[in-house]
């Protein structure tokens, strides 16, 4: 199972290595061009690309600080796909900066991932990621599930630093899922963290180094409620 995005944000502020996180959702996404579709999107925390490395294709990956993810729909940035460009826009150079509408929200296309790269998990293609910031774009069901601490919606990747190693950070997490247990007893009662080496968090960890620029181990860590 996953973790909520309130216990992601407290880990993420009290570990002292490299997480990011993610989680799948439609979008419905219209622009000036074309019929309104529903597109595989998936809200990401702000440095999401930079931990794993992935380089845009064209213009820029967004990149906030914790700091800056913790300010909501304060930044409507969004990534697409090389697919979702070729398909969309007719592949053309000028679809950075254009205005796109998800759930009926401005947003703005600031880059283009590079071709191959649709997120970590090949059995469920993205063609669009959005800062997990803008909690604006959530609508129904999925905004009361990423209000609630005790609902699993995020998996999470951790970089490894070579100087702790794997088992160590797991160690790590297990006592702040202790932590944020005594802390917040009726929503996370019975959490613990699993971890997993990165090359068994994809149905094709051959394809990672296409993508995946800087060195180290990458662990799913999934949320056990």
């Amino acid at each position: 199972q996953q973790t909520s995005l309130k216990n992601y944000e407290d880990l993420r502020d009290a570990v002292p290595f490299g997480l990011a996180a993610y989680a799948a959702i439609p979008l419905g996404l219209s622009t000036a061009v074309g019929q309104p579709e529903q597109v595989p999107a998936e809200i990401v925390s702000g440095n999401y690309f930079e931990l794993l490395g992935v380089q845009a294709a064209l213009g820029r990956m967004f990149s906030f600080t914790a700091t800056e993810d913790k300010v909501t729909d304060e930044h409507p940035d969004v990534v697409i796909s090389d697919s979702l460009w070729k398909r969309r826009f007719g592949s053309r150079a000028d679809v950075v900066d254009q205005t796109v509408h998800l759930n009926a929200r401005p947003f703005r296309i600031v880059g283009v991932a590079p071709p191959g790269f649709v997120g970590l998990d090949l059995m469920r293609p993205v063609d669009v990621w959005v800062p997990s910031l803008n909690k604006a774009v959530l609508t129904g069901v999925h905004r009361f599930y990423f209000q609630n601490r005790s609902i699993g919606v995020l998996d999470v990747v951790v970089r490894t630093p070579p100087a702790v190693g794997p088992t160590k950070v797991h160690s790590m997490l297990q006592a702040e899922a202790s932590r944020l247990v005594q802390t917040f007893p009726q929503d996370n009662k019975g959490l613990s963290f699993a971890t997993r080496p990165f090359s068994q968090a994809r149905t094709n960890p051959v394809q990672r180094d296409a993508w995946v620029r800087a060195g180290g181990l990458l662990a799913v860590v999934v949320g056990l409620v």
